[in-house]
């Protein structure tokens, strides 16, 4: 059961509604009555200083996001019948509590366009290796060796970006550039590996096949075989040593938005 008292005045609203909570109070029966909290609240105003975000390449929805899971942050719904809650993700009391800790939260971005350049560079090697599988097995280029190149750029991006992003991780950690690069090459080896060879194994069958069709599959898993071994190579050799060229300038240092 609930009462409304509708008005323009939160002062005169919140009398109004400890009156109401007073008077059913007194009915026989009533329990845990309770009136809205209107007033009183506590609340953060941010302002922003899009200047100092624009040094680090940081948008604003970025911040307010950070800002907004120290009091909770709704990342979905929880059903239970026909009733519904909100799912909220905040910071742990410890975290909330100490001014220090808040300081220290970062704000995590990818907007570095010397980072998508290294990534980006994956690429033209793919196709390159692409190319040389077409002309080794002496195929035409074709409708679909044009989408197994777009099926090899896809593995060429992800592969680059699961590399770097693990070494940006270990030196926002505070490992230096040369520790970095080498300890994250070792520890996405395996990943990248594995994704290159159980991609190359399932188009196997593909470029060798000689069933009906085969002439449209050929070329498709041809490109895809040929490009994931040039941009493997890449990847795992060439992007590790030139890292410290593209590393941007500020990457480790604590981004402060005072």
């Amino acid at each position: 059961m609930a009462t409304a008292r509708a008005g323009d005045d939160l002062t005169v609203l919140k009398d109004e509604g400890d009156k109401i909570v007073r008077a059913l109070n007194g009915v026989p029966g009533a329990a845990d009555v309770q009136a809205q909290q209107i007033a009183g609240l506590p609340y953060v105003r941010v302002i922003i200083r899009r200047d100092k975000l624009a040094r680090y390449g940081i948008n604003a929805t970025a911040l307010l996001d950070a800002v907004s899971v120290i009091g909770g942050q709704v990342v979905g719904e929880v059903f239970e019948g026909q009733r519904r809650f909100p799912l909220q993700v905040r910071l742990a009391p410890a975290w909330r509590e100490d001014l220090a800790t808040l300081e220290a939260l970062t704000i995590e971005t990818f907007g570095s366009v010397s980072l998508t350049m290294l990534i980006s560079l994956n690429v033209p090697v793919a196709a390159t290796g692409g190319i040389f599988a077409l002309w080794l097995r002496g195929m035409p280029f074709s409708i679909s060796a044009g989408v197994g190149f777009i099926a090899l750029f896809g593995i060429a991006v992800m592969n680059g970006v699961v590399l770097v992003e693990h070494i940006r991780h270990l030196r926002r950690a505070g490992e230096d550039c040369r520790t970095a690069v080498f300890q994250g090459s070792l520890d996405r080896l395996k990943p990248v590996m594995m994704t290159a060879t159980t991609d190359a194994l399932g188009f196997l069958p593909m470029a060798v096949s000689g069933s009906a069709g085969a002439e449209v599959q050929r070329p498709l898993a041809t490109v895809v075989i040929g490009g994931l071994v040039t941009c493997t190579l890449l990847t795992l050799l060439v992007l590790p040593a030139i890292y410290r060229w593209f590393e941007p300038a500020e990457a480790d240092r604590p981004v402060d938005l005072a």
